[in-house]
């Protein structure tokens, strides 16, 4: 009997262990439908599941186990079961049916280990409790919801009226426990920030292109002149209960800012016709808690076009960096990241030692080091160092060279780097991004490498990585699907570096992590979390939970094991540290059993002899722990 541990969870993420198998993770159908419900051990071989198939969620690798064990049970022999009995049974699959086709399923909140959901507090009940409420059963599924929610029909077994009504209906205890699935964390809820009216006006299309924290307020930037029904324009700032706007003469739109707190000064890059961008086009000004002053415009800067244009900007301790197309101040050449110091009251090389020429599109800074992407080379002297993806450390003026390049491993050749983030874990440091490359937008990390996210073709937008270095937003149109994804994590457990989190009708364009919530703005009116049911109307501006399982360790892949053979022994290799106790058992391709064999691992290899079994295509089921993987193995001599 299982016993389940369950735990609530206040915070806004967490981790889990690296076993779970991503819904999106390539890997055989039986796999998959044992992730769902583990039943599938005893009531089928894995003969017939070894397609390799993903899903674009798990509320639809859900719809694909309840198919599968709907059709399935129908074709079973009824000879135990009475003429009512049978028709009793074929009635309740006809509700399955319409359940499954339905894909209304509860959403697990409380556990980051899958488990089973009775009824959920939106009332929604998994596949056995909406058979027994359909046939009337209601009485028994509220008292299994108010005493044992999360257990498994194993565990309630020790009701009677579970007993009376699976005889009653013509279904074993084995068949409903092979019904009943589990449930993922819940990964996305969202609802509309303020009263939900959304942003109007501006210079072009109203949007929201930045956030950034200043005390107790959440500033928005970006070219609008009403948020919420407050009047602002280029920038407001919210309390958590109202709006307000900051001190001094207002921009006509704000698309990148950054607050020092070593400075008190708040930086933004937009258009202030206050500060004469009627004739010098967007500048750079500071706010010193008063009102603006001009920091850079195109009087003092030479720039690649017309005007002054900021990518990104990230100012701490006195100095701004800059994402520009600024090619000069004053006499002196500057390259693609330049450095404003408040000390010296002018724009710097960030150093003299290296050269960096290009693009830079987007800048990242975690304690000492500033992680760089764009379409640039970073040379010294003769020497091309990297391109595209550069570690800084800014404060010394060097290059950190000590991170593995993600490009050397990719199958695709990187063209440009889009966007940047990075975290700790433990003391080692990963990098995220986003790529360009012919086949088409790329995304992943340094743990897992670069995995294709929208193929080439196809409009995407991509607005960021989130300040905690891994989470993408934007709109990415899905490979395999017409969903156009929002949310999407970069750094996963599972094998796969993507786990998809979010999809909506537009973009989101900026994000940040405030208070405990996850604040989005963007082109959206609609926002739906791709492992539940709901959709939430939220327009241009969402505050949003999101709870992460599987996403934040970045640990070995699910499917780790190779099986190999000469002929005369299997070998069984990259075993996990947790596969010490194994058993494998071996069907022919008619589903029959052919050999149970139970092996003892004392590292990641071990091998068994074979060289009795007829040369033939084998399908292999190896179990450790409650971890299952298949696959097939061809033994010839």
């Amino acid at each position: 009997m299982r016993h389940l541990l369950l735990l609530c969870f206040s915070l806004s993420l967490i981790s889990l262990s690296a076993q779970q198998l991503a819904p999106q993770q390539l890997a055989p159908l039986y796999q998959h439908l044992y992730e769902v419900n583990q039943e599938w051990l005893s009531q089928a071989t894995p003969v017939e599941f070894q397609a390799q198939v993903r899903f674009s969620s798990d509320r639809e690798r859900i719809q694909r186990h309840l198919q599968l064990v709907e059709s399935m049970l129908r074709t079973r022999p009824l000879d135990q079961w009475t003429a009512e009995q049978q028709a009793r049974r074929c009635a309740v699959l006809d509700i399955l049916q319409d359940y499954w086709q339905a894909a209304r399923f509860p959403l697990n909140r409380i556990s980051s280990e899958r488990i089973p959901v009775f009824i959920d507090p939106d009332n929604t009940a998994c596949a056995v409790g909406h058979l027994m409420r359909e046939t009337g059963a209601v009485a028994l599924t509220e008292q299994i919801r108010a005493e044992n929610n999360y257990a498994y029909i194993e565990d309630l077994l020790c009701y009677f009226g579970v007993n009376e009504w699976a005889l009653t209906h013509g279904f074993t205890a084995e068949e409903l426990a092979w019904i009943q699935p589990s449930y993922l964390l819940v990964y996305f809820e969202a609802g509309p920030l303020g009263r939900g009216l959304g942003i109007n006006g501006g210079q072009g299309n109203a949007s929201i292109m930045d956030m950034e924290e200043l005390g107790d307020y959440l500033l928005f930037a970006g070219d609008f002149v009403q948020l919420d029904t407050f009047t602002a324009t280029g920038l407001a700032a919210w309390d958590k209960e109202q709006w307000y706007t900051l001190s001094g003469a207002q921009p006509a739109w704000v698309a990148e800012m950054s607050y020092d707190q070593s400075t008190e000064m708040l930086y933004a890059y937009g258009y202030f016709p206050s500060l004469g961008s009627e004739e010098l086009g967007p500048v750079l000004a500071r706010h010193d808690g008063q009102d603006w002053s001009l920091v850079l415009s195109t009087e003092e800067v030479a720039v690649a076009d017309d005007s002054l244009l900021v990518r990104d900007l990230i100012c701490a301790d006195g100095r701004c960096y800059l994402a520009s197309n600024i090619k000069a101040y004053g006499e002196n050449r500057l390259s693609a990241l330049a450095v404003w110091s408040e000390a010296e009251n002018a724009l710097v090389n960030w150093s003299t030692d290296y050269q960096l020429t290009g693009e830079v599109f987007d800048l990242f800074l975690l304690q000492n080091e500033l992680i760089l992407g764009g379409r640039f080379t970073l040379a010294r002297g003769e020497d091309t160092l990297y391109q595209h993806l550069a570690v800084l450390n800014p404060f010394e003026a060097e290059v950190v060279q000590d991170y593995d390049n993600i490009f050397s491993s990719s199958a695709y050749e990187v063209q440009a780097v889009n966007a940047v983030g990075a975290f700790n874990f433990g003391s080692e440091r990963e990098i995220t991004l986003v790529a360009e490359a012919e086949e088409g937008l790329l995304a992943g990390n340094t743990f897992v490498g670069l995995q294709l996210l929208v193929e080439a073709g196809q409009d995407y937008q991509v607005g960021g990585i989130s300040p905690s270095g891994r989470t993408l937003y934007g709109k990415f149109p899905s490979i395999w699907s017409e969903d156009i994804f929002t949310l999407v994590n970069l750094v996963g457990e599972s094998a796969t570096p993507l786990i998809y989190l979010a999809t909506g009708d537009e973009s989101i364009n900026a994000l940040h992590s405030w208070d405990g919530a996850l604040i989005l703005a963007g082109d959206f009116t609609v926002l739906q979390n791709v492992y539940g049911n709901d959709e939430y109307e939220a327009t241009h501006l969402a505050k949003a939970s999101l709870l992460i399982t599987d996403l934040e360790t970045p640990a070995d892949p699910v499917t780790l094991c190779t099986l190999a053979t000469d002929g005369q022994q299997l070998f069984i290799r990259q075993l996990p540290a947790e596969a010490q106790e194994l058993q494998l058992d071996l069907f022919d391709q008619q589903g029959r059993l052919v050999r149970t064999m139970h092996l003892y691992a004392t590292d990641s290899e071990v091998s068994v002899q074979v060289a009795d079994l007829p040369m033939a295509s084998y399908v292999y089921r190896l179990r450790w722990k409650e971890r299952v993987q298949t696959g097939q193995v061809v033994i010839v001599r």
